[in-house]
């Protein structure tokens, strides 16, 4: 093991590499000729000023004509960062006793003098020295009022370097350099280097040597290479020095050589395979944030430099390939302009290629037809803020089998304890809350068009709080619900009535906590159902993806809020999800993105299957709202989740498919129309067009009327290809029955039509970059249709977006538009 040295105080004096007044005092040419150094006449023995020896005979410098001066020219102008001196020097007068007698001058090429030190016989054989930066120093001079000795001069202008040579005796062939070094935490920076001769060294290591290393490093050189001394270089911070006149007490002293940084790191036990980051790591204290990844722990991989630290929301990295790491850590470098500075790290999180979504179900054959899943969420009056007639709720008939109505409670009663009083409404009398209500009139024109009804029996917090539903909130409940399963139930109500499912609250989630809801969802669903075991009911729209979004006030996680005892009442799982992602290529903003992204909230939906099968398999699932924004022309959209009309066209398509091949059993469009009023987010997610606007028909009603006007008496039944460049997935009418029923084979056979695209982000439309894709289906096509959100749709001729070679070798011309396939 070798120790270096230490630079200061004095080491740095006899290294010429760092001593820029090495020997200058010395008479040249082996001590003839005259010595560069000039002072005061009498002057003797100035190469004692400057021969790299703090303890040797001292340059006397003697008083004439009023003066005692001693100045030491440099080779050249160079830049200073610390001059030192020990000498001694005149006493101050009795009158000033701080007054100095001699004093330091820098002197510069341009002319002027900075004064450096200022001296008197209280510093008398001390070394001292005065950090700097002094830039174009010719010289320094020392003057003063009496004579005075200088014992050293040194001024330092290269770096502090240690290095350890080892000597191989000869020059010889080296393959593999083994080294352990430590320099310790001052380090700026450490090298490997190797020489032939001692003077001309090549850097072995040419990023530099990591200072935080401690075990062993072994490089293998390729090729190898001719040497005779190997060495390992250092660049220190080495000490800190205080100086006093007097005595002092020092209680702690410490030197920052580098920047402030802090960091977290977490281990997660062994190499995992990880394809998603999230993290999160607000800290307005911090300058940057840097995201990196080891496998050992010693080298890092930076997967993210330089972010805001002031991002609040989580950042998730969808890595564009599968890294196998162990360690990951959140670094911060934290602004020093302030005491106290503090910074933060929320959470670090490492997920397989599937994020914290999980994987999507294994695809299987959809019990329902496209038409039949399909919904559309509906208010009282469908927006004409007057009782729906036939033709408000039947322009949504060819794009809906459902209609899902925002009942709200506080039109039916005033307080949580009242009767309703359904049989009164019905006679034309009103609902305890609204003496001009009956409901079932609005239904009536429902159903007369063809909806089936889901009614979200809603309720807010700030209408009626829990204090409001009396001592026992499962008795109040079980009232509601045995009202309403009474009245409206499709085993109670005439059939032109009827409704065919009740959710139980539509986002209760704020100001109701999960012990309160799971009394009223017990209570509610036992009404029901005691009234009425026919009519399906729902709960709230709940989560799966994240247990900890629950708290004392407020939350909506499906396994907090179902609990065991409740589940059985409970015929469907209900889900809101849309298709939004913080992207962190645009400082983390939310943004509408298509479905197939990986990092899409839409993929909550696969938290939700995974926590159904788990707790109530065989459940069927609801998504009650999905959908996106889009603006018609003329109209703002003041929200970052907002897409093209041509977007929200085709992503409804592909959603759909998508959700049909997820296994969701009813799928319910938020909304029916966009709102009058504000700019927000949901206010433009209408198929159509505002009441303002007359309900003008938008392009993602027609890509949906177009769509299942061919398809939609077909539903899912397998998937041909989920890739990045390709989704293909097979549609039909009838689902297989009997042995190898789902087999592949059979069901390519049962097939009556591929659906198939590129799972990209599209654009403006209505024409798209297209790509070639293969798959593999023992099928031919006939006839090909791009559903875009034009009328019609347009047809296209199949020689142009499909070619068949022998049995089964597909090469389709795809885009971000879905493209339907007949097939023969």
């Amino acid at each position: 093991m070798w120790q270096s040295g230490a630079c200061f105080p004095t080491d740095y004096v006899s290294r010429a590499s760092m001593n820029a007044l090495y020997w200058r005092c010395n008479a040249t040419a082996g001590g003839t000729g005259a010595s560069p150094c000039t002072a005061s006449a009498g002057s003797t023995n100035l190469y004692g000023a400057t021969d790299l020896r703090v303890d040797t005979f001292s340059a006397s410098i003697a008083l004439a004509a009023g003066q005692a001066w001693l100045r030491v020219p440099l080779t050249s102008a160079l830049d200073l960062r610390r001059v030192s001196m020990r000498g001694t020097y005149p006493a101050a007068p009795a009158s000033d006793p701080t007054a100095a007698t001699v004093r330091l001058w820098i002197e510069l090429s341009s002319g002027e003098a900075v004064q450096a030190m200022a001296l008197n016989s209280s510093s008398n054989y001390q070394f001292l020295g005065v950090v700097g930066n002094w830039a174009g120093v010719v010289s320094l001079l020392v003057n003063g009022s009496a004579a005075f000795s200088v014992t050293e001069l040194a001024a330092q202008y290269g770096l502090c370097y240690e290095s350890a040579t080892v000597d191989l005796g000869a020059v010889q062939t080296v393959a593999t350099v083994r080294t352990r070094y430590y320099p310790g935490s001052g380090a700026v920076a450490s090298w490997l280097l190797a020489s032939e001769d001692g003077a001309a060294w090549v850097d072995l290591v040419p990023a530099g040597l990591n200072t935080s290393r401690i075990s062993a490093l072994t490089v293998q050189l390729e090729p190898p290479m001719q040497a005779r001394y190997l060495a390992v270089k250092h660049q220190d911070v080495v000490g800190v020095r205080l100086e006093s006149a007097s005595r002092f007490r020092l209680t702690e002293v410490a030197v920052q050589v580098t920047s402030c940084v802090e960091w977290a790191v977490v281990d997660m036990g062994d190499i995992k395979e990880v394809g998603v980051l999230r993290f999160r790591f607000w800290s307005p204290d911090a300058i940057y944030t840097n995201m990196s990844v080891s496998a050992d722990g010693v080298e890092w991989d930076v997967i993210r430099a330089f972010m805001n630290s002031s991002t609040l929301s989580a950042v998730e990295l969808y890595l564009p390939e599968l890294i196998y790491v162990r360690y990951l850590r959140i670094t911060h470098q934290v602004k020093e302009n302030k005491d106290w500075r503090k910074v933060y790290v929320w959470g670090i999180d490492a997920y397989d290629k599937y994020g914290r979504w999980g994987p999507p179900p294994t695809p299987s054959p959809h019990p329902l037809t496209l038409k039949a899943m399909m919904g559309v969420n509906g208010i009282w009056g469908w927006g004409t803020n007057y009782r729906t007639k036939y033709n408000n709720a039947s322009r949504y008939a060819p794009v809906a089998s459902w209609g899902r109505n925002y009942h709200g409670m506080n039109w039916d009663v005033r307080w949580p304890t009242n009767n309703p009083n359904y049989t009164r409404m019905a006679q034309g009398k009103g609902t305890d809350a609204m003496w001009w209500l009956n409901w079932d009139q609005e239904y009536a024109a429902w159903k007369k068009a063809g909806l089936r009804v889901d009614a979200t029996f809603q309720f807010l917090w700030d209408v009626f709080p829990p204090s409001s539903w009396g001592p026992n909130v499962t008795a109040t409940a079980y009232m509601l619900g045995f009202a309403f399963g009474s009245h409206f139930g499709p085993g109670r109500a005439p059939p032109n009535v009827s409704l065919d499912a009740v959710e139980v609250g539509n986002e209760p989630w704020i100001g109701y906590n999960a012990s309160f809801y799971s009394a009223l969802l017990r209570g509610f669903a036992r009404g029901v159902k005691d009234a009425d075991p026919t009519f399906q009911v729902l709960p709230c729209a709940l989560q799966a993806e994240n247990p900890f979004a629950e708290d004392k006030d407020n939350g909506n996680f499906v396994g907090a809020r179902i609990p065991p005892d409740v589940a059985p009442l409970i015929d469907v799982l209900n889900q809101h999800a849309y298709s939004w992602y913080r992207d962190p290529e645009d400082n983390n903003t939310l943004l509408g993105v298509h479905p197939e992204h990986p990092g899409s909230s839409m993929n909550g939906i696969n938290n939700m299957l995974a926590w159904r099968d788990h707790n109530m398999p065989g459940t069927p699932l609801w998504l009650t709202e999905w959908g996106w924004d889009s603006r018609l022309p003329g109209e703002v959209c003041n929200t970052t989740v907002c897409v093209s009309q041509f977007e929200q066209a085709v992503y409804a398509i592909r959603g759909l498919a998508i959700l049909a091949r997820k296994q969701i059993e009813v799928a319910i469009w938020f909304f029916y129309a966009d709102g009058d009023d504000g700019s927000g987010v949901f206010a433009r997610s209408g198929l159509m067009g505002s009441n303002s606007t007359r309900f003008p028909i938008k392009p993602v009603y027609r890509a949906l009327r177009s769509f299942l006007q061919l398809a939609g008496d077909c539903r899912f039944l397998d998937v041909v290809s989920e890739t990045p460049s390709l989704y293909a997935y097979l549609l039909g009418p009838t689902m297989p029955v009997g042995p190898g029923a789902y087999d592949p084979d059979n069901l390519a056979a049962a097939a009556t039509y591929l659906l198939a695209w590129r799972p990209v982000a599209a654009g403006e439309g209505p024409d798209e970059p297209t790509i070639a894709a293969r798959l593999t289906l023992e099928r031919k096509p006939s006839k090909a249709w791009y559903i875009n959100g034009q009328d019609g749709p347009p047809g296209v001729s199949i020689s142009k977006v499909a070619n068949v070679s022998g049995v089964s070798s597909w090469t389709l011309r795809v885009s971000a538009v879905p493209l339907l396939i007949k097939l023969q």
